[in-house]
């Protein structure tokens, strides 16, 4: 048995045709006050995110987080319903602008961040450590002997150097 609301029997049975019920002025206006702060949210962080983009610290959230730069992670991150986007009246408006600006981002985080072309391999990385390790070992022990050596010559001199007395030498045969 199907049920079916007594005004629309009424209004059926008298020929009105249904009437469309809009919201009052004031509230259509709160609606489209708030719609426009959403999308401010959303735009202000695709901006956050182009900066990320820019220092490098997005190339390190996207490899924590492959799914960062999706849709309603990105409303997520702007404070909106993750839905808000698939709206009738951002499907066609908003939705298209976040996923182009999406797959720049995504286009820019397949090339190498700007930190990643000044990197070096990590062996590379690993023998300059143990060289400088290894330099810094030597520079020690040198600074040590120096610091001996001049503790030596210190109490030498504190404890009067014997003089120098010069022999007679025969000469022997010369003449």
């Amino acid at each position: 048995m199907v049920r079916v609301s007594r005004k629309k029997v009424s209004r059926r049975l008298t020929g009105e045709k249904e009437r469309i019920s809009r919201p009052p002025p004031q509230l259509a206006l709160s609606r489209k006050k708030s719609t426009d702060e959403k999308v401010e949210k959303i735009e202000t962080t695709i901006a956050e995110l182009s900066r990320q983009l820019l220092t490098g610290e997005l190339h390190k959230r996207h490899n924590a987080n492959p799914n960062l730069l999706s849709l309603p992670n990105i409303c997520k991150l702007a404070g909106v319903n993750d839905r808000f986007l698939y709206g009738p009246k951002h499907k066609s408006t908003t939705q298209v602008r976040v996923k182009k600006v999406v797959a720049e981002l995504e286009e820019a985080l397949s090339a190498p961040s700007p930190n990643e072309e000044r990197r070096t391999k990590p062996s590379e990385v690993d023998q300059l450590r143990a060289t400088v390790a290894r330099l810094r070992a030597q520079l020690h022990s040198s600074r040590l002997l120096l610091h001996e050596k001049r503790a030596l010559i210190r109490s030498l001199i504190a404890n009067g150097s014997p003089k120098i007395v010069p022999f007679p030498i025969a000469k022997q045969g010369l003449d």
